[in-house]
């Protein structure tokens, strides 16, 4: 992870996610505070959003049958606790495991994101459910279970899994 002013959406730089290899970590972990991590109570409330370039689709299987979680993260909490990420067409979609169910959804393909242009995205979880905008159009919402209790007190940044899962970080730039 670089900081990059070369291609960038405002200001003098950009933050530039560029994982090479099999398993390269290309992403950025955020501790938080336990009572503010995303498993406590009051915390199901929270939103990311910024502007997005993706450079390459890279890595990722398309959503259906067993695939539902191993593609290019927006953001992710722990492992396979929670994640927002992209497949193979550009789809967005959000996985997640609460202990027992995985909770799995894709959203309308008019969300869809491709290489090469600026946009800018919002993601909002409320208790039950997940909201997602692109470029100021609301896409859609998928639902979301309750959380996971062993769920890590981190949230990851252009990285979804772990590499385990190989290279399925996000491969470009998130400016603010």
């Amino acid at each position: 992870v670089t900081s990059q002013t070369s291609t960038k959406k405002f200001g003098s730089n950009a933050i530039r996610f560029n994982p090479t290899g099999s398993a390269e970590n290309s992403y950025i972990d955020v501790d938080v505070p336990s009572d503010k991590a995303f498993n406590e109570s009051g915390s199901n409330y929270m939103s990311f959003d910024g502007w997005g370039y993706l450079e390459t689709n890279q890595n990722n299987q398309t959503w259906g049958g067993t695939q539902s979680y191993g593609n290019q993260g927006f953001i992710a909490a722990g492992n396979t606790y929670m994640s927002v990420s992209i497949d193979s067409t550009g789809r967005v979609g959000f996985y997640q495991y609460d202990g027992s169910a995985q909770y799995k959804g894709q959203f309308p393909t008019t969300g869809n994101i491709s290489t090469g242009s600026w946009f800018h995205f919002i993601f909002q979880f409320e208790d039950n459910q997940l909201r997602y905008w692109k470029d100021g159009t609301y896409i859609g919402t998928v639902p979301r279970g309750s959380n996971h209790s062993s769920t890590p007190h981190s949230y990851r940044i252009g990285g979804s899994l772990t590499t385990s899962q190989g290279n399925r970080h996000w491969h470009g730039y998130f400016d603010e």
